[in-house]
């Protein structure tokens, strides 16, 4: 699949942690006017690789194994630690998330970029 710009204002929130088997995870909510857009367009490329940008940026590079159901994204696989802080960061960065936006907050302490601050005008 080609790179796909998804534009900033669907992106709502950011979480980190870990599956049952104690790999790194990213959980990504999306503001519920792009979830049935983006669930037609998953289902259409399952099983591919795709990369998802804002702007020039790459956000992530993956296989799409699940469509994205109800606006709710989940980066698995055998990623380290440092490498889903750094697709994190990216994401965050790119976006310009405030900590309301992300969790845990520590992962601010790892950003590629200045952290912002304050409240973000809901789209």
């Amino acid at each position: 699949m080609a790179p796909r710009n998804l534009p900033e204002r669907i992106w709502r929130r950011i979480t980190q942690g870990f599956d049952d088997r104690g790999f790194p995870i990213l959980d990504i909510a999306l503001a519920p006017a792009a979830a049935g857009r983006l669930h037609t367009e998953t289902i259409r490329f399952l099983d591919t690789d795709i990369t998802l940008m804002l702007g020039d940026t790459i956000l992530i590079a993956a296989r799409l194994v699940e469509p994205v159901v109800g606006g709710k994204i989940r980066i698995s696989g055998r990623f380290s630690l440092p490498e889903t802080q750094a697709m994190a960061g990216r994401i965050i960065c790119a976006l310009k998330l405030v900590p309301q936006q992300y969790d845990p907050p520590s992962l601010s302490r790892s950003l590629p970029c200045q952290p912002t601050t304050g409240e973000r005008t809901r789209h």
